[in-house]
């Protein structure tokens, strides 16, 4: 009983060590490529960022404040810290942690906001460095009431359009 456990347990061990072999040594597409160098690139801006300013900050509405009531800045710090900036009928924040992927996965953590928040992506678009949601909407509100361009937020580091990408 306790051979045929180990026979188990090898068989399995190595074929999927066999499987995941062959899948990792399959070479990416060139769309693949050219989303990896972009996710790269977004990556070493954003650390570019928050090594020379101490934090990076991304702004709702493309960027552009629009001053009614539903105004969001996200700043990010060093040591994983963010804080979740809201102007709406009175600014409120909320403070606490992020977790950035190699894929550019971004989720942030913040327990006192009361929605919860989406998985972002972050991504370098004509070599500006934003932020959109990782399913891709596009509004703020619900899909009932929608307001449409909410996403992506943009980062407002003044070195982000001239920041030598090598």
């Amino acid at each position: 009983m306790k051979l045929s456990s180990i026979s188990l347990i090898f068989l399995l061990v190595t074929g999927c060590a066999g499987h995941l072999g062959k899948v990792a040594d399959q070479p990416l597409s060139l769309s693949q490529e050219r989303l990896r160098i972009q996710q790269l690139s977004a990556l070493k801006r954003f650390n570019q960022f928050l090594t020379a300013d101490g934090a990076v900050l991304f702004e709702s509405w493309n960027g552009t404040r629009r001053g009614v009531d539903c105004d969001f800045r996200i700043n990010f710090q060093p040591y994983n810290k963010m804080v979740l900036e809201e102007d709406g009928i009175g600014p409120m924040t909320f403070r606490g942690t992020y977790e950035i992927r190699h894929d550019g996965r971004l989720k942030i953590f913040v327990p006192s906001y009361r929605n919860g928040w989406p998985v972002m992506v972050l991504k370098m678009e004509e070599n500006i460095l934003n932020l959109s949601r990782e399913d891709g909407v596009t509004y703020f509100g619900t899909e009932a009431h929608p307001d449409p361009g909410f996403w992506p937020f943009v980062c407002k580091n003044g070195t982000n359009h001239h920041l030598d990408q090598n």
